[in-house]
């Protein structure tokens, strides 16, 4: 009997404790990964076309709107390559919530040079760019609901409002779907900014303006010279990267990375506990066995790599068995339906599935050592009154 299979025989001795101290560690694990998917997620990392735009949007608050006069003015700025409109419509098909997903009214000529991630045919870019109310669609969120091309869609906006106080409705027809590099912008739905504005009733407003700059070094004074433009108005703008602009939406929120640290200490602090708390009670009760390993020639440090080998493999097999079943579990849900195509995509990364089983490695040994070190210890004679 080699080493490997003595841990394996009396992690078994007691099967109902072990099996309950593996689905433990397997739940808590796989808390622990999707904390950690969810801290990936929003720190996922930018293209390399995305550091060279910004977004504008009203100092007060990203949900007022600004003036459509603002268009030409920003577009000459020094270093403003590309400038247009970029407006969240929040628009629902067939009137139920269920249906909402990332829509937004943009300049059709400009749009995919503005996301470069995004990939289209030219003749389907050319149709989108035509037709006063056609709608380019992501492929994700077209499979979703079965649309094809030339299907025709209402979408009806819950924040967008005529004059007359009518929610905004738009009649679009699928032009264009299309695929990106990334994950996010193959959800997405955009339509023609003009047709937005003639259907609200020409209300010269717009969500925010998108630009995108010549390089990198251009970004501190175009951001500075578009603030200070509209400085002391009725609008006042904040300028920002794309990268702040998305985090923004998490501050609303609080401090979110903070509270999921948090989480996650907890939840290893608790598996610490419980698999301390097994390994210390199965060690106690085999202070005898211990006792006569010592009397057969066993060196201490032999017994103590056996204890703590014995609650590596527990461990061991409880975060495999967290890890995946949490693979299994986030690729059989539809995330993006669920969402409403604000996350597109989640998935326990193979990474963070290593960080878990370094974590579960650490645990097991972690937990055993103190009770195995003291068990160790104790003389022969000590270990023989032991009633087994």
């Amino acid at each position: 009997m080699n080493y490997l299979t003595f841990a394996y025989k009396n992690g078994l001795r007691n099967k109902r404790r072990t099996a309950l101290t593996a689905i433990s560690i397997a739940f808590s694990l796989f808390v622990l990964g999707t904390l950690i998917t969810i801290v990936n997620f929003f720190d996922m990392p930018q293209t390399d076309d995305s550091v060279l735009r910004l977004a504008i949007t009203r100092s007060t608050s990203i949900a007022d709107p600004l003036p459509a006069s603002y268009e030409n003015k920003i577009r000459g700025v020094p270093g403003v390559r590309i400038a247009m409109p970029f407006t969240w419509f929040q628009g629902v098909w067939r009137e139920e919530e269920k249906n909402m997903f990332p829509n937004f009214g943009c300049n059709p000529r400009v749009v995919f040079d503005m996301f470069r991630e995004i990939v289209i045919s030219p003749s389907q870019k050319e149709a989108f760019i035509r037709e006063k109310n056609a709608a380019a669609v992501g492929k994700l969120t077209a499979d979703h609901f079965g649309w094809k091309l030339g299907d025709r869609i209402n979408l009806v906006s819950q924040i967008w409002a005529t004059p007359d106080g009518v929610p905004v409705e738009l009649e679009l027809v699928v032009r264009a779907i299309f695929t990106s590099t990334i994950s996010g912008p193959d959800t997405h739905l955009y339509f023609h900014h003009n047709y937005f504005d003639e259907a609200a009733g020409r209300i010269g407003a717009v969500g925010s303006y998108w630009v995108k700059v010549n390089s990198i070094s251009d970004i501190p004074s175009v951001s500075a010279m578009i603030d200070s433009m509209f400085k002391n108005t009725s609008a006042e703008t904040r300028t920002e990267t794309e990268k702040a602009f998305g985090a923004s939406f998490v501050a609303m929120l609080g401090n979110v990375k903070a509270l999921l640290a948090s989480i996650s200490t907890v939840v290893v602090i608790t598996i610490l506990l419980v698999v301390a708390s097994t390994m210390a009670m199965s060690i106690r009760e085999r202070a005898a066995e211990i006792a006569v390993l010592k009397t057969l020639g066993f060196k201490r440090g032999l017994i103590l790599f056996l204890l703590i080998s014995e609650s590596v493999v527990i461990s061991l097999v409880g975060g495999a068995i967290g890890m995946a079943g949490g693979r299994s579990f986030f690729g059989s849900i539809d995330i993006n339906k669920l969402t409403a195509g604000n996350i597109p995509f989640f998935q326990i990364e193979w990474r963070t599935v290593g960080i878990c089983m370094i974590a579960a490695l650490a645990l097991g040994v972690a937990s055993a050592a103190l009770p195995a070190y003291f068990a160790v210890r104790q003389s022969v004679l000590s270990g023989l009154r032991r009633i087994v």
